[in-house]
C-alpha cells in the first residue's frame, strides 16, 4: 500500500469519519489535526489487504507536538478512517 494515496486524499479532504473513529477519538481525546499530522507525517506499519470493510492499514507517526498516534485507515476512496489511539496504550 502506497500512504501518498492516503495523503493525497486527506489534502484534498476525500477522506471519512466512522462512528467508531469518532467515539474513540473523544474518548481519547485526540483531535482531528492531530490525526491528520500523523498521517501526514507517519509511516504505515501494518496492512490488512484482506479487511471487511476493504483493504486498509495502520499508520504510526507524530504531531507537531511529539505526540505518537496510531491511526487505522481504509483505502478506498473516500479514506475511512477507522480508528485511533497512542501506542501502548488500551486500544
Amino acid at each position: 500500500m502506497d500512504i501518498e494515496i492516503i495523503r493525497k486524499a486527506v489534502r484534498s479532504d476525500n477522506y471519512r469519519e466512522t462512528l467508531e473513529f469518532i467515539k474513540r477519538k473523544t474518548e481519547r481525546k485526540i483531535w482531528l489535526d492531530e490525526v491528520i499530522e500523523c498521517i501526514m507525517t507517519g509511516e504505515i506499519i501494518e496492512e490488512y489487504p484482506d479487511d471487511s470493510r476493504g483493504p486498509s492499514c495502520l499508520i504510526h507517526g507524530k504531531t507537531k507536538d511529539g505526540r505518537h498516534l496510531h491511526v487505522c485507515c481504509s483505502m478506498n476512496l473516500p479514506v475511512w478512517f477507522i480508528t485511533t489511539y497512542e501506542p501502548g496504550s488500551d486500544k
